[in-house]
């Protein structure tokens, strides 16, 4: 039996078909092999990557839960907010927690000392100044006879009159006003509406004082002006709710109207001279009563001022007939007199008093002793006149005789005890006349002058009521 041959244009399908498939078997075995570690080492990075992203976005959610927490300044005040509301205020100057923006906010506030100074033409009641007048002081500055009312600042005084003047404004935020300045003042406002309240308290407390009281206030910010205006503003900034304090108000310039200044000026002058008079005159008043009276002429002027008011009414009681009010104001003089001598007596007394005090001390005294000595010396006499009167009495003729010759004004004439005949001439010795006017004048003048000085000191310790009954007489 001979081997069958398969045609020639017959395909060897059935073995091309069993190799191609044991081919492909091993490379797709191959691939999976392969592809294994690949696929393990991706999942191994997308798991770091994982990994990494969490980790990022927890640090994330760290900086954004820390985010709202802020450091507080000196010259600060925080205010923690949850939700749009107030939980915390008057936060302490530090670090402060608080919860991120939108759901919270920590606002800091400045609560530190601010000025705003009205000085300008523009936005004050100062007139327009070039750049050279803003150089010159106040004292020196001219201008036109007439306001700008477009260009120059100025002011209405009660009286009528137009003054300009430069104020500074001193405010803060208290710490704890400080939420309800945030709630109602936005920050870049804040100047604007303090300037607006001081500005309209300006302008009503100077249309309620003259010209003169506005030229002389001081400057100080306990002045009425600055007191008025100060309080003015705050009640204004507190009926907005602003958070806001006036601490002070400064007057820091002020001055009459250009034009009108050499008057304003005159006046000035005239009562700065009336100033300087009355301090002088207080001066020496204060000098005059302390070397009078040292410092008993408190006392001393009160006593005067009773005992002039007791006089008068005393006065008073006599012409109305009212004799036991007359006795009693009598009484009341002869109190007030003596408090008085026991004022002048004690060591508060000084000066002329104390001096006066002094010399009516020693005269007491020298005085008292004088009497004495001559009360002696009459009991002494007299003893002797009851022992032996005619030698007594020629003693004391010839003493009184002695001392009746010793007198400037009597001419002896020694006669010879040999002439019978004895002529005596009326006309005196010119000179020595001439001699004895002059004595006599001399005598005069002291006695004179003595007793002026006495009725001088008496004047100054006289009252009114003294006064008018020594001019009456």
């Amino acid at each position: 039996m001979s081997e069958q041959i398969p045609p020639a244009n017959e395909p060897v399908r059935r073995s091309s078909s069993i190799t191609l498939q044991r081919t492909v078997a091993s490379s797709t075995a191959d691939t999976q092999a392969l592809m294994d570690p690949a696929h393990q080492s991706l999942a191994e990075a997308l798991q770091i990557m994982l990994r990494i992203v969490q980790f990022g976005m927890i640090v994330l959610a760290l900086l954004f839960l820390f985010s709202g927490a802020k450091t507080v300044k000196e010259g600060e005040s925080g205010i923690r907010l949850l939700f749009g509301r107030v939980t915390a205020q008057d936060l302490k100057p530090g670090f402060q927690f608080s919860w991120p923006f939108p759901i919270g906010d920590l606002v800091k506030v400045q609560t530190g000392s601010a000025r705003i100074d009205i000085t300008d033409s523009s936005d004050g009641y100062w007139p327009f100044l070039t750049e050279d007048q803003k150089r010159q002081s106040v004292e020196n500055l001219t201008g036109a006879n007439r306001l700008d009312p477009g260009r120059d600042g100025s002011l209405i005084t009660g009286d009528g009159n137009v003054a300009h003047a430069q104020f500074r404004v001193n405010f803060r935020v208290p710490s704890e006003s400080a939420s309800v300045y945030a709630r109602n003042v936005h920050p870049d406002f804040r100047n604007a509406v303090v300037r607006a309240a001081a500005q309209r308290a300006i302008l009503h407390s100077v249309a309620e004082v003259s010209i003169d009281s506005l030229l002389k206030e001081s400057g100080s910010q306990n002045d009425p002006l600055a007191v008025s205006i100060r309080q003015r503003a705050q009640s204004a900034l507190d009926d907005i709710g602003a958070g806001i304090s006036i601490e002070s108000i400064e007057l820091l310039a002020k001055m009459p109207p250009l034009a009108a200044r050499a008057e304003f000026n005159n006046v000035a002058s005239a009562e700065a001279n009336r100033r300087q008079q009355i301090e002088n005159a207080n001066q020496t008043a204060a000098k005059t009563l302390g070397e009078t009276a040292g410092q008993a002429t408190t006392r001393a002027i009160e006593l005067i001022d009773q005992f002039a008011r007791a006089a008068d009414a005393g006065a008073g009681a006599e012409r109305d007939g009212d004799l036991d009010s007359a006795q009693q104001w009598a009484r009341v003089r002869e109190e007030i007199l003596a408090e008085m001598h026991l004022l002048f007596e004690s060591d508060l007394a000084g000066g002329k008093v104390a001096q006066v005090m002094n010399d009516a001390r020693l005269f007491r005294s020298a005085e008292a002793k004088r009497r004495q000595g001559e009360l002696a010396r009459f009991e002494a006499i007299q003893a002797q006149y009851a022992l032996n009167p005619l030698v007594t009495i020629h003693r004391e003729w010839s003493d009184a005789f002695r001392t009746m010759i010793s007198r400037d004004s009597v001419q002896v004439f020694y006669v010879p005890p040999s002439s019978r005949i004895v002529e005596i001439l009326i006309n005196s010795d010119p000179e020595l006349a001439r001699s004895i006017e002059i004595a006599a004048k001399r005598r005069r003048e002291e006695e004179t002058r003595r007793q002026r000085e006495i009725e001088r000191q008496r004047g100054m310790f006289m009252t009114d009521t003294e006064a008018r009954i020594m001019d009456s007489r």
